[in-house]
């Protein structure tokens, strides 16, 4: 069955970086790569979690243009969340479970989302994409990264499955 664009993008998003693991040269291997989706609040991340959350969608008026037939533009804002490792109870750095440092979790994930000729157009589906700086994960009890990815795309204006 047929994908929208929009589904298409966050799948690759999600595969990139479901990537990271000791086979393809990274020095550790991802638990879970998952959409935070309906169940963000009831989810329990573990390191080494990538959790990526569609934020916010909005139309582009800027990069959609009439025609026949006519292309309407979006903009999606995703944070991809990098569980890095999980603190003790008295939340200090001193005292962390199994894990990597929230350098690591970064760099990978940067490497592995932007990587490639073209990385941007997510396998053709995308028109720009840009990669935020990394930002300290703001989950209680653990420590981790987060990357604001913004992505434009458009489609048909009646034709949600076709990049154009």
């Amino acid at each position: 069955m047929a994908k929208p664009i929009r589904e298409k993008i966050l799948d690759e998003i999600l595969a990139r970086c479901a990537n990271i693991s000791t086979k393809n040269a990274f020095e550790f291997t991802v638990n879970t790569v998952k959409e935070a989706g309906r169940d963000k609040d009831t989810h329990a991340p573990q390191p080494l979690d990538i959790i990526v959350d569609e934020l916010e969608v909005n139309e582009n008026e800027d990069l959609s243009y009439p025609g026949n037939p006519p292309r309407v533009a979006f903009d999606v804002e995703y944070a991809i969340n990098g569980y890095a490792r999980q603190l003790d109870s008295s939340d200090t750095e001193s005292n962390v479970s199994d894990g990597v440092t929230p350098t690591q979790m970064g760099s990978a994930i940067m490497q592995t989302i932007t990587t490639g000729g073209g990385w941007y157009t997510f396998g053709g589906n995308a028109v720009i994409a840009s990669l935020s700086g990394s930002a300290p994960l703001q989950a209680p009890g653990h420590e981790g990264v987060t990357f604001t990815l913004l992505v434009t795309y458009r489609h048909g204006e009646n034709d949600p499955y076709t990049a154009g």
